[in-house]
């Protein structure tokens, strides 16, 4: 029998509000993918024989370990969780001829705030702020302090000059 090619139609990545649609070669090994695009893959069988039924199973791509059960030739993927990804896509024939598999490599990329650097910038910022509260807490307090201490430190100096003038006003100094 004439050998059968089990191929990636076509790939895209679709933004999560549907504007941007990207196609991605199916040889571009470990393609970009941003956080919470759609995956689309389209796989086909290129053969010489009259068109029998082809179906297709997956591993991978956020399937468990195990094959999926034999389906078309569609699969979406939502790519949510950041990390490096394989597809593996094997097809058969109605008769039960089975097809080398084939594979696609992908890394799905973290949001802007899952990367490091944001949480560290996040992480400063706090410090900043707490440090800044600290400050203006100690800062409140102390100016409570010093005004608790001068009140008497007045109201004994109005007092001592006045025991000073009556002490001047009976001679006794």
């Amino acid at each position: 029998p004439a050998p059968l090619v089990l191929r990636f139609d076509r790939i895209t990545a679709t933004s999560p509000d549907g504007r941007d649609v990207r196609q991605l070669a199916p040889q571009d090994a470990n393609a970009d993918i941003p956080a919470g695009d759609r995956l689309h893959f389209r796989f086909g069988l290129v053969s010489m024989e009259s068109p029998p039924e082809f179906r297709y199973r997956l591993q991978g791509a956020g399937i468990p370990d195990e094959w999926s059960s034999w389906t078309d030739r569609d699969l979406t993927v939502q790519a949510n969780t950041p990390g490096d990804f394989a597809l593996t896509v094997q097809a058969r024939t109605s008769s039960g001829r089975n097809v080398t598999p084939i594979h696609y490599t992908y890394t799905i990329l973290p949001h802007w705030y899952d990367r490091w650097w944001v949480e560290l910038i996040a992480l400063l910022l706090a410090i900043a702020a707490v440090a800044i509260g600290m400050r203006e807490f100690i800062r409140r307090r102390t100016h409570r302090y010093a005004e608790t201490t001068r009140q008497p430190e007045a109201s004994i100096a109005a007092r001592t000059s006045e025991l000073e003038e009556s002490a001047r006003h009976l001679g006794l100094i």
